[in-house]
């Protein structure tokens, strides 16, 4: 599913419909060169999930930042800065895979580690500034999410 032409008002509409169809077991995957908009995505999932959330940091330097939402246990990951993709396992990131939300900047650190079951959100900057989406579901995903519209 694609999504063209995106402003920040369509961008924060489409992170809340996601967010409210998320659950335990399932990862979303933030693909997209720096600026494309990876953590205020996140960032929207958070808020929709649990709205007493104000200051919400970028993982950049933790690698992950753990929340309890009324969806479950969220984990937000940016692994940009992981120098081997084995490391995700110190992280206990096999775990929360299973059994937590998983909302992972930067995936192609972790290649072959990547969750199954997991929809894999591509940002792309068009030349006008706004954003293209595409969104891929892997692994057993409800088809829910192609009930998006925005």
């Amino acid at each position: 599913m694609i999504f063209h032409s995106l402003n920040l008002e369509k961008m924060e509409k489409l992170a809340r419909q996601i967010a409210l169809r998320l659950h335990s077991g399932v990862s979303l995957c933030l693909w997209g060169d720096l600026g494309a908009g990876k953590t205020s995505f996140a960032r929207q999932i958070l808020k929709t999930l649990d709205p007493s959330l104000d200051d919400i940091p970028s993982p950049t330097f933790t690698i992950v930042q753990h929340y309890s939402t009324m969806a479950g246990e969220i984990w937000h990951c940016d692994f940009y800065r992981l120098k081997q993709a084995e490391e995700i396992f110190e992280l206990g990131m096999d775990e929360a895979f299973h059994t937590g939300i998983c909302l992972i900047e930067w995936p192609e650190k972790v290649g072959p580690h990547l969750p199954e079951n997991r929809i894999d959100l591509h940002i792309k900057i068009c030349p006008d500034a706004r954003r293209e989406i595409s969104l891929y579901l892997r692994g057993n995903i409800s088809d829910t999410f192609f009930d998006i519209e925005i």
